[in-house]
């Protein structure tokens, strides 16, 4: 009886460490499954706050595209009105970037898998990098072609 004892403490024991280390495992792969859902959802607010910075400086865009349009109107100076026009081709372009980054956008949905969706995130983050460049560029560029040719 002594030996069966021994074995029914030890066969406990052994189940009691075998689901302690399951548990655990469960727990490290749960926490990391949470951790990269948390970093996509990280990633989906750092696109958007991204977008919502460089939709508030769409209105820059066209009040510029406005000033120089006036500007141009009212220059007689063929060669700055090539350069006015190449600006406010600039703007426009930066404008319709960020329309088409708006038509494009397609939020992947609920079950599309988390790998798929932070590397749509990743890919949209870097394209509206590039569409925030053309707004800065096109602002910057224009503001120098106004204040050069204003009177």
């Amino acid at each position: 009886m002594k030996n069966k004892n021994e074995f029914l403490k030890y066969t406990y024991s052994g189940l009691k460490k075998y689901i302690c280390k399951t548990l655990f495992i469960a727990g490290v792969f749960l926490y990391t499954l949470s951790s990269c859902s948390e970093r996509r959802s990280l990633k989906r607010e750092e696109l958007m706050a991204l977008h919502d910075n460089e939709m508030a400086r769409m209105h820059m865009i066209i009040d510029l595209k406005n000033e120089l349009k006036q500007l141009k109107d009212s220059t007689i100076n063929e060669d700055h009105k090539k350069e006015i026009s190449f600006q406010i081709k600039r703007l426009e372009e930066a404008d319709e970037a960020m329309m088409n980054w708006m038509r494009n956008y397609d939020e992947p949905s609920e079950s599309t898998d988390e790998d798929v969706k932070g590397k749509y995130y990743d890919d949209q983050k870097n394209i509206m990098i590039k569409v925030k460049e053309k707004i800065e560029n096109g602002l910057d560029s224009g503001q120098i072609i106004l204040n050069k040719y204003k009177h």
